[in-house]
């Protein structure tokens, strides 16, 4: 689960190992609701 309205930026350094990947189809769920929240 990923709440779009709490976004935040860090820096890559403070970023450790990947530990997964959206699928296309969830990357652009979370899009749209980011684009939501911030009105574009």
């Amino acid at each position: 689960m990923a709440l779009c309205h709490q976004i935040r930026t860090i820096d890559k350094a403070r970023v450790g190992e990947c530990v997964g990947a959206l699928s296309p189809q969830d990357m652009a769920t979370m899009e749209a609701g980011i684009r939501a929240v911030h009105g574009l």
